[in-house]
């Protein structure tokens, strides 16, 4: 009840143009949204202004140092297809041929 009292005195000004309630209301959220962005605009830059000395603290840190290589081997296990025929011939090519009796 209160509510819809204090918003009904707050959108006089817009009921003179006979806007719906919906429309009111959506007013009356855009200036809360408004007003909380300001709020925390003001508190940002009170609590953390701009000549706080942080770029200056981020531009005096080190790189950090490069990271080791790695000296391991790697393994890879990766599904392969390859047909009989082709093992067979390179198998038979391969091969040392037996030449008999000499």
């Amino acid at each position: 009840m209160r509510l819809d009292t204090f918003i009904y005195y707050v959108t006089a000004p817009i009921r003179l143009f006979g806007r719906s309630r919906r429309f009111r209301l959506a007013v009356v959220a855009a200036c809360i949204i408004a007003t909380c962005y300001a709020a925390t605009m003001w508190a940002l830059n009170r609590f953390i202004p701009a000549d706080s000395g942080l770029p200056e603290a981020l531009a005096i840190l080190q790189p950090p140092k490069a990271l080791q290589p790695v000296t391991r081997a790697s393994q890879v296990i990766a599904p392969v297809a390859v047909a009989l025929t082709a093992i067979g011939n390179s198998l038979d090519a391969a091969a040392p041929r037996f030449r008999g009796q000499e």
